[in-house]
């Protein structure tokens, strides 16, 4: 689906922002590539990503905020998981890119 210019409100061009600002970061991109297998708790992304828990912490909560992770406690662990798996395929798009212009 595209959405011609003149179809696009200014609502729409800011939210689009804020998520591509929220895909910009490496960090980011790579907690949701590893959210792909499915819902995983902070030490679990940490100990694969070799980051600090409170490195993982605060990027999930952005990715929470613009509604590209989501969260569910169950008892004392707070379990993520992608919210929308679209994201997958705007990064997929992104990446096969940065492989065309190498």
């Amino acid at each position: 689906m595209h959405v011609r210019v003149s179809k696009l409100n200014d609502n729409d061009a800011v939210r689009a922002q804020q998520i591509f600002k929220s895909l910009s970061n490496p960090v980011r991109m790579k907690l949701l590539y590893v959210l792909e297998d499915g819902k995983q708790n902070v030490s679990t992304i940490a100990e694969q990503l070799d980051l600090e828990q409170s490195v993982v912490s605060h990027q999930l909560a952005t990715l929470r905020n613009n509604h590209l992770v989501a969260s569910e406690r169950i008892g004392k662990q707070v379990f993520y998981e992608l919210d929308d798996r679209h994201v997958l395929s705007i990064l997929d798009s992104v990446m096969e890119h940065v492989q065309h212009i190498e």
